[in-house]
C-alpha cells in the first residue's frame, strides 16, 4: 500500500524496494477461490474448457499471469490460460447444477484426502468433460454495425484568410515554455505565411 510517506514519492513499497511497479494484475479479474474456466493442454485442439476454482498467482511456476487452479478431482493445477465467469454465465441454470455436482464431488474428495493438494503428473490425463464446455459457447456474438442515413453535412463558407481560429484549433491556446528556467506563459495568436503568402 502507499501510505503516504514522503519517502515514497505516491508508490507503494514493494515498488520502492524492487526499483519497478508492483504487478496487481492478477486480482484484477478474480477474487479468492473464484469460479473460472481454464483450457488444459490435455486437449490438444483446445474444443472445451474446464470449470474450476481459482487459487491465486503461482510465483514459482510458469511466466507472468500464471494461475493455480483446484479442479473437483481436489488437485492443483498451473494453468495461463484462465477467465472469469461472465454474469449470463453464472445465472444459467446448467451452469448452476454443474457447479454444484462440482462443489459436492470436490467436498467428498477433501474429505478422504489425507495429504496436502500436490501436482501431478497425472492431472493431465484426467477427464474434464464432466466440469466442461464448448470453447465456442462462449464467444461473444455482436450485431453488425450500419450507419445511420443522415443528411450530408453543410460545409462552411467561411475561407481560412476571415477566420483563422475556424481551421487551426491551436489559436488562442495558453502554451507554457521553459526560458531560462523561468516558466513563461503565453497565448498563440495566429499562424505563420510561407514566402508564397499561404498560411503554415
Amino acid at each position: 500500500m502507499a501510505l503516504g510517506l514522503p519517502i515514497q514519492n505516491g508508490e507503494c513499497g514493494k515498488t520502492v524496494l524492487q526499483g519497478h511497479t508492483a504487478d496487481i494484475s492478477h486480482i484484477a479479474d478474480f477474487s479468492m477461490y473464484d469460479w473460472c474456466w481454464t483450457l488444459s493442454p490435455s486437449n490438444s485442439n483446445q474444443e472445451r474448457k474446464q470449470l474450476g476454482r481459482w487459487l491465486g498467482p503461482s510465483f514459482d511456476v510458469g511466466g507472468e499471469l500464471c494461475y493455480a487452479i483446484l479442479t473437483a478431482k481436489a488437485q492443483v493445477i498451473i494453468r495461463s490460460s484462465v477467465s472469469p465467469l461472465t454474469r449470463e454465465v453464472i445465472d444459467a441454470e446448467d451452469i448452476k447444477d454443474m457447479k454444484r455436482g462440482f462443489s459436492m464431488e470436490l467436498n467428498e474428495r477433501l474429505k478422504n484426502k489425507q495429504n496436502d493438494f500436490e501436482q501431478s503428473e497425472t492431472v493431465e490425463t484426467m477427464d474434464y468433460s464432466k466440469y466442461s464446455i464448448p470453447i465456442e459457447d462462449s464467444i461473444p456474438t455482436f450485431t453488425e454495425y450500419e450507419d445511420e442515413e443522415e443528411d450530408a453535412p453543410v460545409l462552411s463558407d467561411i475561407n481560412e484568410e476571415e477566420d483563422q481560429v475556424e481551421f487551426d484549433k491551436y489559436i488562442s491556446s495558453t502554451i507554457r515554455l521553459m526560458e531560462d528556467n523561468v516558466d513563461q506563459i503565453g497565448v498563440i495568436k495566429g499562424r505563420k505565411r510561407g514566402a508564397d503568402g499561404k498560411f503554415i
